[in-house]
């Protein structure tokens, strides 16, 4: 933004430097005296008091007309130079600001392809509340035409930083929406790029944001993002009249290889069962502070699920699996205090290679990845853990429980996978 401003300022400067011959320049002088070269050679048809007013009529429609589509060509031209010299000193017509979250794969791609000399870039912290960094930008910089916010997207939610906007989440973020609203114009547009935000009842979701926010919005009810993962950049779904264009260079936008596709922790979609049965820890040897937890299933019917995400790439450093059991916790389906286990054998060689455990029993509740350890661990009485070699993880493989890493639901039609 700076070198552009930077240059409108010289331009301008050079333009002021000349402007007593800026109108006069010679590409309209020719035109004017071509105009005046075609007038009927005999002088009694331009005089005006000697001549019934007819025929003036007919000398002026004798001018031939490609010299009158010139001189108008030429006026357009002057028109549009001058459009584009008050843009300079001005500023455009809209402004707009695009937010975009820094864990989208690839995210340094879909900076370089924003277009438009209103448009403003801020990269968001994905480490971070995103509606907060979203408010403060705002406060500071309004007013604003319309806000994009691009970042991981499920289905009827959107994922911006470590916060959830969803249907249920609005209420609690009625404050913080009716601020970012406040900053916005009145006819001003927010739009989102997430994949499904608008998908089965992410209307109803749209409709309340725009109530809160006073907001035009619009989401994609599909996969949003690179073509040839089937996704595109389309908006399928609106609340209000939408004003505001895509900000990005199409061709440019190639260039960004995935999809804005995050997997949906409490939606039924992308799961896998990876066990079976109705019977576990039949020994009732649990190692857990609290072993009163049981986990559920049946034939055929999955205890423990999967789901992975490569992000459509082909580079595994940004590949995602999720895990999901289900458990007997009917005190409390919106919160977890006792602790799962998970061992993975990654290269089948029948020996545990790493332990995944989620841990709610405590103040430091996270997810940990743990080293096996020594002991046989095959069952839970000869299962042993310990931490992970100092170095191999960042932060030794420990990850307190967020949004983007844990969830608990109620098993419903909506939220089980075999439901």
């Amino acid at each position: 933004m700076s070198e552009l401003k930077n240059t409108g300022k010289k331009l301008l400067k050079t333009l002021l430097a000349y402007e007593p011959r800026i109108l006069l320049d010679a590409a309209t002088a020719p035109s004017a005296a071509e105009a005046i070269s075609v007038l009927p050679a005999d002088p009694a048809l331009v005089n005006i008091e000697s001549q019934p007013s007819d025929q003036l009529l007919q000398a002026l429609a004798e001018l031939e007309a490609p010299v009158v589509d010139s001189f108008a060509r030429n006026l357009q031209t002057e028109a549009q130079q001058l459009s584009d010299i008050n843009e300079l000193v001005t500023g455009p017509d809209r402004r707009e600001v695009i937010f975009i979250d820094d864990t989208l794969p690839g995210f340094e791609a879909l900076v370089a392809a924003v277009e438009g000399a209103g448009n403003e870039i801020v990269v968001l912290d994905g480490a971070q509340d995103g509606l907060q960094q979203i408010a403060d930008y705002l406060g500071e910089n309004e007013p604003f035409d319309a806000i994009h916010i691009l970042g991981h997207g499920a289905t009827g939610e959107q994922l911006i930083g470590t916060t959830e906007i969803n249907a249920q989440s609005l209420a609690s973020q009625a404050d913080i929406l009716s601020l970012i609203g406040q900053s916005l114009t009145a006819d001003g547009d927010i739009l989102l790029y997430g994949c499904r935000v608008a998908g089965e009842d992410g209307s109803v979701f749209l409709h309340d944001l725009a109530a809160l926010t006073g907001a035009d919005v619009a989401a994609s009810s599909d996969v949003t993002g690179n073509a040839d993962q089937g996704g595109d950049w389309q908006l399928e779904v609106q609340s209000g009249l939408i004003e505001a264009d895509l900000p990005f260079n199409e061709a440019s936008l190639a260039a960004f290889s995935t999809t804005l596709d995050a997997i949906d922790l409490a939606g039924k979609d992308g799961w896998i069962p990876i066990m079976t049965g109705a019977a576990f820890d039949t020994t009732d040897d649990s190692q857990a502070g609290a072993g009163s937890l049981d986990v559920v299933g049946g034939e055929g019917i999955g205890v423990l699920y999967a789901a992975f995400d490569d992000a459509g790439t082909e580079d595994a450093s940004d590949d995602t699996i999720a895990f999901r059991v289900r458990i007997n916790n009917s005190s409390d389906t919106s919160d977890f205090s006792r602790v799962i286990v998970i061992g993975m054998d990654a290269n089948a060689d029948g020996k545990i290679d790493l332990f995944l455990s989620v841990d709610g029993r405590n103040a430091s509740r996270s997810v940990r990845l743990l080293d096996p350890g020594t002991d046989l661990n095959i069952s839970p009485s000869t299962t042993s853990t310990a931490a992970l070699p100092t170095g191999w993880l960042p932060n030794n493989g420990i990850y307190p429980f967020d949004n983007t890493n844990f969830s608990v639901v109620a098993v419903s039609a909506t939220t089980d996978p075999q439901w």
